[in-house]
C-alpha cells in the first residue's frame, strides 16, 4: 500500500499529549508528527482543539469522546484509506510505521488492519500491561495505530463506538468483536495453552461485524502508549 494513497489521521484531543515532554524538548504528538511526515502520505490530518495550524497539515475539531474524534478525523480524510495514529506513544518512530506498512502490504485487501505488540517486546522498554490476549502463543496487547478504509468505518460505527468506550476493558472490547463461540474457543486455548492464530481472530471479528478484518503483529513502539504502564505483577 503506497503511502500516497493514504490519509494520516493522528488524535491528539488531549491537552496531555501536547505538553508532556518526552525526550529533547519533543511531546507526544511531535513524535507522531515525525514519525509520519517523512513517508509522502497524501495527507496529514490533526484531530484537536489545541494544535496551531500548519502548512505541514489540516487540523479538525476533536469530539466529547474518543470514538467521536476517531471518527471526525477517518470523515476528513480525502482517501479511500486512513491510517489513524494516536498522539500518546511516547515511542513511536518512522521505522515503527514502515513496518506496519510492509505488513498491510503482505496481507490481502482488508477494511481494517488490527495491530497487536508481543509484551514481552513492550516490557523491554519498561512498560508493563495487564491488558493482555494471547494470541499465537503471545501474550499481547492491541495497538493504538491502524489501518482503516473510510466506508468500512461508517458502516460499523456503532462497534467503534463500543469498542473505544470501553478501550481498557478486555472483556467488552472482545465481546463487541467475537461471537461467543469465539470467545468460549479463545477461552479453552488459553486455559490449555494453546496457541490461538492471528488468522482466527480476524475471521471471526469479520464474521462479527461483517466487514474484513487483518491483524498485524507490530512493533512495541505502536502499543505502548502512556496510559497503560503499570507495575509488574
Amino acid at each position: 500500500m503506497n503511502p500516497a494513497d493514504i490519509s494520516v489521521a493522528i488524535i491528539a484531543g488531549t491537552k496531555k499529549c501536547l505538553e508532556y515532554r518526552i525526550a529533547q524538548g519533543k511531546s507526544c504528538f511531535d513524535l507522531a508528527l515525525a514519525a509520519v511526515q517523512p513517508l509522502g502520505f497524501a495527507e496529514i490530518i490533526v484531530v484537536s482543539d489545541h494544535v496551531k495550524a500548519s502548512p505541514f497539515y489540516r487540523t479538525v475539531n476533536s469530539g466529547a469522546t474518543a470514538y467521536h474524534s476517531t471518527m471526525n478525523g477517518i470523515r476528513a480524510a480525502r482517501t479511500d484509506y486512513v491510517l489513524i495514529v494516536s498522539a500518546d506513544l511516547p515511542h513511536i518512530t518512522k521505522a515503527n510505521i514502515l513496518q506496519l506498512l510492509g505488513q498491510v502490504e503482505q496481507l490481502p485487501s482488508m477494511d481494517a488492519y488490527l495491530t497487536f505488540a508481543d509484551t514481552v517486546e513492550c516490557e523491554a522498554f519498561g512498560h508493563y500491561t495487564k491488558h493482555a490476549l494471547v494470541l499465537n502463543g503471545q501474550r499481547v496487547k492491541s495497538g493504538s495505530v491502524f489501518v482503516v478504509r473510510r466506508a468500512a468505518m461508517e458502516q460499523i460505527a456503532p462497534t467503534i463506538e463500543r469498542v473505544l468506550t470501553n478501550r481498557k476493558k478486555v472483556l467488552p472490547v472482545v465481546l463487541a468483536l467475537v461471537d461467543l463461540g469465539t470467545l468460549f474457543q479463545f477461552g479453552l486455548a488459553l486455559l490449555t495453552h494453546r496457541p490461538f492464530p492471528f488468522e482466527r481472530a480476524a475471521a471471526a471479528i469479520s464474521r462479527k461485524i461483517g466487514i474484513k478484518v487483518g491483524g498485524i503483529n507490530c512493533q512495541a513502539g505502536l502499543a505502548m502508549d502512556d496510559d497503560h504502564e503499570e507495575d509488574p505483577v
